[in-house]
């Protein structure tokens, strides 16, 4: 399997797991992932294009439905965009999260089922009132035994991006 899968949310509005042996099999886990967005910090009320404005906190798990492998392999968001039309901004990136848009991780980077983290909504251009968005991810996977995930962890703000516009912080 690939070791990188991008997964998507789905539209919302404001207002490879490595292992030795002497087969190889290619395949995909994207449709094993997915992403939900909240309105609460307790991850309850789920973002509608009713309940999200503009500045207010948005709450992201991704989450991995795949449980018999919680024991096995692990992941982690390398990188998170909001798009928007034929546009994009890097909410995370190199597992950085960026300050400018009130990213912050909650809980721990690497997790076996649930990765869970924040960002402020906003919109972008002069007047708008209400904006499609999507949030699209790349989730890095490893096998736990082997601390892949934590070798590609950037732990202090120096290995983030150093871009001042989205000021990316390590968490």
């Amino acid at each position: 399997y690939k070791s990188e899968v991008k997964v998507s949310s789905d539209e919302f509005s404001v207002k490879s797991l490595v292992v030795s042996d002497k087969t190889t099999n290619i395949g995909s886990l994207e449709d094993g992932f997915e992403i939900n967005l909240f309105t609460d910090e307790d991850m309850k009320n789920p973002a509608t294009n009713q309940n999200v404005f503009v500045g207010a906190p948005i709450y992201v798990s991704v989450d991995w439905k795949v449980t018999t492998l919680a024991n096995l392999a692990a992941f982690y968001v390398d990188k998170c965009a909001v798009t928007f039309g034929d546009r994009s901004l890097a909410i995370v990136d190199k597992n950085c999260y960026s300050s400018s848009f009130g990213a912050k991780l909650i809980g721990q980077k690497v997790v076996p089922s649930s990765a869970m983290w924040q960002f402020n909504s906003f919109v972008v251009g002069k007047g708008q009132k209400t904006m499609e968005m999507k949030l699209v991810c790349d989730v890095k996977v490893c096998s736990v035994d082997e601390e892949k995930c934590e070798r590609n962890i950037s732990e202090t703000d120096d290995q983030c991006e150093q871009a001042p516009a989205y000021g990316y912080k390590a968490n």
